[in-house]
């Protein structure tokens, strides 16, 4: 499949435009009543459904007529996590060594005067090619090779290089860096020889935790959240950076986007013994990045709230936050669990969200247990202080 090819998709794609798919044997047939080529028709049908199923996490690519190839669309950036994550640079010459379909690639064109992007895929590298033409992107020089490959002859410097290694090999799911494709713990000393910033992205299931033990030299550790989704997490490395390590959560919601920055830890006191709860007038769930970033410490001095636990847990606020951090809830009553059953019964509770924190049960046996269908209200069964209580809270913000 070359450029060519790419251009007859898109010109037959145009044909079934609001043709029905969601009978997607019958849709295929149609196609193969048109097409005597069998495989042709089956490629066809696959760049039409993906279109379709790929249009809310690629909008402006397909608003500019370009094409999407199932395999790659998975662990393919969303197209507004790129946007976003590529305002934070800047420059001259970009180097993205693991294009793919492109969507990094074509961000960072927004900002860099040249575009590297490296891609060993020959029908992947044509169809990025396809798409830089759609968008009018002339600054973006693709080069068929593999990463390894391509740096063995290189003699450019660049102001940032960027590296998405695969995460499948063999069918497999691996999340350790050195079991990726290419490995960047091996090309990283390479890598310094071009730049001295590499921005490496690497499995949302990663713990942070782990990634100064990998890497050194790092400047930020970046998570990205959308919808309350982990997206990315990402390591900037910096061989001239001798501070703090830097932590950056990007959260975004909608149309807005709500970014934290720190470079410390806040230890906090979590005494609760001697708190009034009657003062607590809000629940605050957070965002998944703090959960992943280990964070809800920091979460509770941004809001001066109470934190439940330090791990997966939820805060207490006596007022809403100004900013963004994760679903709000205003509280209507704290239970004792022994006490639930009655407060249930006469409050005629018998739908709500049911979520659990720590807590004993599992969410299926909470309902089981009282009987608790799905609703609008909802129910947070939680363990603090080695008590089993219940936060009876419906949504006042809209997130």
């Amino acid at each position: 499949m070359n450029k060519d090819f790419f251009k007859k998709i898109y010109s037959d794609i145009q044909k079934y435009k609001n043709l029905d798919i969601s009978n997607l044997l019958k849709f295929l047939q149609n196609i193969r009543k048109d097409f005597s080529e069998k495989e042709y028709s089956l490629i066809l049908s696959e760049f039409i459904s993906n279109e379709k199923k790929y249009q809310n996490k690629f909008p402006n690519l397909i608003h500019a007529g370009g094409l999407l190839y199932g395999k790659v669309c998975e662990q393919a950036t969303d197209e507004a996590v790129a946007t976003h994550k590529a305002t934070f640079f800047q420059g001259s010459q970009f180097l993205d060594l693991t294009a793919g379909l492109g969507i990094d690639t074509m961000a960072f064109a927004k900002k860099f005067h040249s575009v590297t992007a490296i891609e060993p895929e020959p029908d992947l590298l044509s169809l990025l090619q396809f798409n830089t033409e759609q968008l009018h992107m002339d600054n973006i020089h693709c080069i068929l090779s593999s990463a390894e490959q391509f740096l063995a002859f290189n003699t450019l410097k660049y102001d940032l290089i960027y590296i998405d290694p695969s995460r499948k090999i063999q069918n497999q799911k691996v999340y350790h860096p050195k079991d990726c494709s290419p490995n960047v713990l091996i090309l990283l000393p390479h890598l310094f020889s071009f730049s001295s910033r590499i921005l490496i992205k690497l499995s949302p299931m990663i713990e942070i935790q782990e990634l100064p033990k990998w890497f050194h030299s790092i400047e930020w550790i970046w998570i990205i959240s959308k919808e309350n989704e982990c997206k990315e997490v990402l390591v900037l490395l910096n061989k001239n950076y001798n501070g703090n390590l830097n932590y950056r959560l990007s959260l975004l919601h909608k149309n807005e986007c709500y970014v934290y920055e720190w470079n410390f830890h806040p230890h906090l006191s979590n005494d609760t013994s001697n708190d009034d709860f009657h003062f607590y007038q809000y629940v605050l769930l957070p965002d998944v990045a703090f959960n992943k970033a280990h964070a809800l410490n920091y979460l509770a001095y941004l809001t001066h709230g109470k934190l439940t636990s330090e791990h997966d847990g939820f805060l207490f606020l006596k007022e809403i936050p100004q900013n963004y951090y994760g679903r709000i809830k205003k509280i209507l009553k704290i239970i004792d669990l022994k006490d639930f059953e009655d407060y249930q019964r006469k409050q005629h509770l018998w739908n709500a969200q049911v979520i659990r924190k720590h807590f004993p049960m599992k969410v299926e046996e909470i309902r089981n247990k009282w009987k608790i269908s799905e609703g609008k209200e909802c129910l947070i069964f939680y363990q603090w202080n080695k008590k089993n209580q219940v936060v009876h809270c419906q949504d006042i913000i809209s997130n």
